[in-house]
């Protein structure tokens, strides 16, 4: 059974480690393809902090992650038999939770919240000392993400996905659900013209200028 609805991935540790004497990740997916329901009590705990860190890291604190993240464990138990084996399990989840998530909000016509996280989650990893830089990266932050929205929208997916999330295009494909080969177009032609866009855009070039001056 996953986790209860009405409880927040924040009642739960962010980092989950698999003790040495326990079950292995094969062991698990056997004992789940089986309908084992002690088993699959066990791959929930596993999987768990993969999902709620991969729907944290697409869609920041929006309303509906904890539900979505509830979908994308459901996913995942449903779907161990398509699982071949190639790669990590932690990487299959992560890919099969972008895909719950992409998903969720395309039916929606909520794609573009994707950037909304986005826009969040760079703006606080900035590393630069003192307020004042810290506020110049959250401003060219904005900028970038503001040039993203007016992307056609599928492009500008398949560019957060690989250049920001880290996404190989493979794993796009699997989460866009099309081929490699548009998953290839639609990243080539999204990181065309967003960066049209910004080598137009002075004033993010003077933010850029500034940081690029910051003392480390």
């Amino acid at each position: 059974m996953a986790p209860s609805a009405s409880k927040s991935p924040d009642a739960r540790p962010s980092l989950q480690l698999v003790r040495s004497d326990g079950p292995s990740d094969e062991e698990l997916l056997r004992g789940v393809a089986a309908h084992d329901s002690s088993w699959a009590d066990a791959f929930v705990r596993r999987v768990w902090p993969a999902v709620v860190t991969t729907v944290r890291r697409l869609m920041g604190d929006d309303a509906d992650a904890d539900d979505i993240s509830q979908l994308a464990v459901m996913e995942a138990l449903g779907s161990i038999k398509r699982y071949r084996r190639k790669g990590t399990l932690d990487g299959w989840v992560r890919t099969l939770t972008a895909h719950t998530v992409y998903k969720a909000l395309r039916r929606k016509g909520l794609e573009r919240r994707l950037f909304t996280a986005l826009e969040v989650a760079e703006a606080e990893s900035s590393r630069l000392p003192g307020p004042a830089a810290a506020l110049r990266v959250r401003d060219a932050v904005k900028r970038v993400v503001r040039h993203l929205e007016s992307v056609d929208v599928d492009r500008a997916t398949a560019w957060a996905l690989h250049d920001v999330h880290g996404f190989g295009l493979k794993e796009i494909a699997e989460i866009t659900h099309v081929t490699e080969a548009a998953a290839q177009t639609r990243l080539s032609r999204g990181r065309r013209e967003l960066l049209d866009l910004l080598n137009g855009d002075s004033d993010l070039a003077e933010l850029l200028s500034e940081l690029e001056e910051t003392p480390s």
